[in-house]
């Protein structure tokens, strides 16, 4: 998983305080590394940092061309992965995501010359990338967050197989003659993206708001209150509020200073981040019955932890509710899931994850409610139900 983002200007404006405020808004897509790249005349630059954009050195160079990458390692081996942008031929190229033996490939991609900006994305769209403009400055980003957050404005979604190519001479569109529908990666509107991000059309914050409501009218329970799971639950938990009329309760604190927990490949620090991640605001759980909303359990480190949290500050009950399905498949597609046997819920109950969790009760939201609460008809969604898309469009499935 990554942030992308390039800036070109053909007026002679220096681009990199663009590109440097661009990747904070893409910053949670990434916290591993960041790589930039730019041309001086027909001289390469590139930067790699192994943090956040925040304790970087400033970029003291002027460029009218760069581009720029945020990346999350979800292995071992990815953190040894050679950061980009990367050189071929005469230009820089980053990348979000990657191919697989079996032809399929997720891929959106913008590659910078010195005199031009080109942007892809895969035939399927399940890469996201959008295209703007600041003032003269073309702007093409993994979300239209980043480009909105510096007074930019959003053009329109890169289509599915399309090649965008900007140059002196302007915008250039080319489509490929291989025409899908648009199958986005599910996830993210579950969990990666912003929720001020608008992609294929839909805000985000409204799909996760429509999320919670499916769910309430789905899984209902009788509680007290209910409580988001900070951060990405909290918006569902707005909607399963607004559906059930319980009382909607902000009593879990999250640290902000702490990266996304189920991204990190090592068990021993994914339980140390998720300790000092998050504390709860006992005067508000303690002798109530509680509604948990999350957004989705993928290793379970966190809502395991929240389940404890609550009980011990004196939660009467604890009842999960997950905005989107149980996640059964690796995918080594679109985000890196990892092996099967290392997912909370592959091969498990709902009766072992009441145990294994220490909850009341679980629910997920079904497949087809969460895709309707993201109003498009076709989603990339190999996580869910080990459907991958084959080149014809169609589907073929994998085993548990």
């Amino acid at each position: 998983m990554s942030g992308l983002i390039g800036c070109i200007s053909f007026q002679n404006e220096d681009v990199i305080p663009t590109l440097i405020k661009g990747i904070y808004g893409l910053q949670h897509r990434g916290q591993d590394g960041i790589g930039i790249g730019l041309w001086l005349d027909e001289t390469e630059v590139i930067f790699h940092h192994s943090s956040t954009i925040d304790t970087m050195n400033p970029v003291d160079i002027h460029a009218s061309v760069a581009c720029a990458m945020t990346r999350y390692a979800f292995t071992n081996q990815k953190k040894k992965e050679p950061m980009m942008p990367i050189r071929v031929d005469n230009s820089l190229i980053i990348e979000d995501g990657k191919s697989r033996l079996d032809g399929d490939y997720a891929q959106a991609q913008i590659k910078i010359s010195p005199s031009s900006m080109i942007c892809s994305r895969d035939l399927m769209g399940i890469k996201p990338l959008v295209l703007g403009r600041i003032k003269k400055t073309w702007i093409v980003a993994s979300e239209s967050c980043a480009i909105e957050s510096l007074g930019g404005s959003v053009l329109r979604d890169i289509m599915p197989g399309e090649t965008i190519v900007i140059d002196e001479n302007g915008l250039k569109s080319l489509q490929s003659s291989k025409h899908h529908q648009p199958h986005l990666c599910l996830f993210e509107m579950v969990y990666i993206a912003r929720p001020d991000s608008t992609i294929d059309g839909q805000l985000v914050y409204q799909c996760r708001q429509q999320m919670g409501h499916e769910l309430a009218k789905e899984h209902p329970v009788n509680a007290d209150i209910v409580v988001g799971s900070p951060d990405s639950g909290m918006i569902a938990a707005l909607g399963y509020s607004e559906e059930t009329q319980i009382p909607y309760q902000k009593a879990l604190v999250k640290n902000r200073y702490v990266n996304r927990t189920f991204i990190n490949a090592n068990p021993s620090e994914r339980n140390n981040h998720v300790q000092i991640k998050i504390s709860v605001v006992s005067r508000l759980v303690k002798g109530k019955s509680v509604v948990l909303v999350d957004d989705s359990i993928v290793r379970g480190t966190t809502i395991k932890h929240i389940v404890k949290l609550l009980k011990e500050a004196g939660a009467s009950e604890v009842h999960i509710r997950v905005s989107s399905p149980p996640v059964l498949f690796a995918d080594n597609l679109s985000i890196d899931i990892p092996n099967p046997k290392n997912l909370m819920c592959h091969g498990k109950t709902e009766e072992d994850l009441i145990h294994e969790l220490g909850c009341d009760s679980i629910k997920f939201l079904s497949l087809e409610k969460l895709i309707s609460s993201c109003h498009q008809p076709h989603f990339y969604t190999e996580y869910f139900d080990g459907k991958s898309i084959a080149e014809d469009g169609g589907y073929y499935g994998k085993d548990i």
